[in-house]
């Protein structure tokens, strides 16, 4: 096997490096601009605590994939999870 068959795997690990990044990038700009909307009017509070929790996907994704760290995953799994869930019952008025 060549040094270039080698190093075009390490060129796919490396794109998808960036994605991973790019759309945790993405979503915490989007939660920024909604946190600063939050704080003027609080209809967006709600809004704000569904991107919330699926922000802590993205950062559960990023942190299986690629930090290698399995135990904190949960972690964020379960945050966004109950996120998501508060902000449904919200908008449903049950809560």
């Amino acid at each position: 096997m060549s040094n270039q068959e080698k190093k075009l795997p390490e060129k796919n690990v490396r794109a998808g490096y960036k994605i991973g990044f790019i759309v945790q990038l993405i979503m915490t700009f989007i939660t920024t601009i909604f946190i600063i909307v939050a704080f003027f009017q609080r209809d967006f509070f709600t809004f704000l605590e569904f991107l919330l929790g699926l922000d802590m996907f993205v950062l559960a994704f990023n942190n299986f994939k690629y930090y290698k760290r399995d135990w904190f995953t949960f972690v964020y799994i379960a945050a966004g999870a109950a996120m998501i869930l508060v902000s449904i019952l919200k908008w449903c008025d049950i809560l």
